[in-house]
């Protein structure tokens, strides 16, 4: 084998070893710890920031706001909200945006099950999805 021969070789292996390491990292998600420190928002501009219409859920979330049963300052939509997901405040704290979603998704569908309901503008929301256009209403997220 020539000099060039092994550079070649030596090349191809450190192109494919760069290659591999993100690939092999995808399941760690190591880039949760970056967006995690530089984005470090409190629970009700989080929760409001899982909507994926904002200026739609805050207007709706206007008018949610007189619909819906209790109190509905930003900490009492929070705990609302936290109050239906499995582990609460401490699951807010250490779930992923995508497994967040995941976990209010299953609340949404659970308060329609239950008939957990209010009517907002013709709409029939689940009252988690009505406490979350409510947050997006009242905190500035994204």
């Amino acid at each position: 084998m020539t000099a060039s021969g092994d550079t070649s070789r030596r090349r191809f292996l450190l192109g494919a070893c760069a290659l591999a390491v993100p690939v092999a990292l995808a399941p760690l998600k190591p880039w949760r710890a970056i967006v995690e420190v530089s984005g470090s928002r409190t629970p009700a501009a989080r929760l409001a920031g899982l909507l994926a219409h904002r200026d739609s859920a805050r207007s709706l979330g206007r008018a949610a706001l007189g619909a819906l049963p209790g109190a509905t300052t930003p900490s009492a939509l929070v705990a609302a909200v936290l109050a239906g997901v499995p582990g609460g405040p401490a699951k807010l704290a250490e779930a992923s945006d995508d497994d967040l979603r995941a976990l209010v998704a299953t609340r949404v569908r659970e308060d329609f099950d239950s008939e957990d309901t209010v009517q907002v503008d013709g709409w029939i929301l689940s009252c988690t999805e009505a406490r979350l256009c409510a947050l997006a209403s009242v905190t500035r997220a994204g």
